[in-house]
């Protein structure tokens, strides 16, 4: 058991009142991380929220963008339940909604008077899954909690790290399914092995490309679960369309507006790789990428996995570090600096 993280459930029947359906209990987690919480479930649509310590006014955690989380539940259960085609996940999500802030509140109240007080921060993985034992009916609402790495406000911004350009976008990536889970695995070892090849740094993502929309010309998307950033002439650009977009990225997107950094929502181009200043992933914060690999693969229509090449020199290398200006530097700062202010504001 992990005594730094609890686990709550529920089963949610629409068809009873909600004093008639189960009981949750808090119980301490028995997993050592999210991903392998979300893996002992039944496949689902899944969250991961944020809540932070306030004690100014009274003792108690609070949830971060708690309804963005609660509609991102909502659009990808129902978008998941139409492939798979059921016709009740609309009838559930209101009431799984009401459950899941109900949850919400229970385990933080009781992380606030648990030892887990006072962790700066803590991690909710909040899963919607129908339940196998009676499919036709149950919801079954899942959430664990857990300590983060305390952020701090002057973490240093290390530029030597790479990510690696290689993959194809999700099949359905408006839902945050756990499905993806295991669909990136082949991606995940291949990252393994491109790793290993690397001697002078670590790689921190894998970047999904974009081939449809010009030919030969890929376009970067999104992380394996990150959303990513490119600085060019002043301006910030990220893919629009395709992608998952992740409560920080939101919070990079409201930065940009309230220091009036330009933000194209569009996906970067590699035609323009030459002119970009500098590129972050979202990774708890804000994740510097120092170089760009460029994998063979996305330069032809081959989309199957393959071994990793022999070295790093046979990937095509865009340096973010050696094109990396002072204003561009600074404004990756002021927009780091704007969201640790709003995680660590007092409310």
């Amino acid at each position: 058991m992990n005594s730094s993280a609890f686990t709550i459930e529920q089963r949610v029947d629409p068809l009873v009142a909600d004093a008639e359906n189960d009981t949750p209990t808090i119980i301490p987690a028995a997993y050592p991380n999210a991903k392998s919480f979300l893996c002992s479930y039944p496949l689902g649509t899944y969250t991961c929220l944020r809540a932070h310590w306030r004690s100014h006014t009274i003792d108690s955690y609070q949830p971060l963008q708690l309804n963005f989380h609660l509609d991102r539940l909502k659009t990808g259960f129902v978008l998941s339940s139409d492939r798979q085609g059921s016709s009740q996940a609309i009838g559930f999500t209101e009431i799984a909604l009401c459950s899941t802030k109900t949850l919400v509140e229970r385990l933080l109240e009781h992380c606030a008077l648990s030892r887990m007080r006072p962790a700066p921060v803590l991690l909710l993985t909040i899963l919607w899954s129908y339940d196998t034992k009676a499919l036709d009916r149950n919801l079954l609402i899942a959430i664990l909690v857990s300590r983060m790495p305390q952020i701090s406000p002057h973490q240093k911004m290390d530029t030597r790290r790479y990510a690696l350009v290689y993959g194809q976008p999700r099949v359905l990536p408006a839902c945050k399914d756990s499905s993806w889970i295991f669909n990136r695995r082949q991606i995940e070892e291949y990252k393994e092995e491109v790793q290993k090849k690397l001697s002078d740094g670590i790689l921190i993502e894998v970047v999904l490309v974009d081939k449809a929309r010009e030919a030969g010309v890929p376009r970067l998307l999104e992380g394996l679960i990150t959303n990513v950033f490119v600085v060019q002439d002043g301006q910030v650009w990220t893919a629009k369309e395709g992608i998952l977009h992740g409560s920080m990225s939101q919070l990079v997107i409201k930065a940009c507006a309230a220091l009036q950094i330009p933000i194209i929502q569009e996906s970067p181009s590699y035609n323009d790789r030459n002119l970009w200043q500098a590129a972050f992933l979202t990774i708890r914060v804000m994740s510097p990428i120092g170089v760009i690999l460029w994998d063979p693969s996305v330069f032809t229509d081959e989309n199957s996995f393959k071994e990793a090449p022999g070295n790093s020199s046979e990937w095509e290398q865009t340096d973010l570090s050696r094109q990396e200006t002072k204003h561009s530097r600074e404004l990756v700062e002021k927009i780091y600096d704007y969201i640790v202010s709003q995680l660590f504001e007092t409310e």
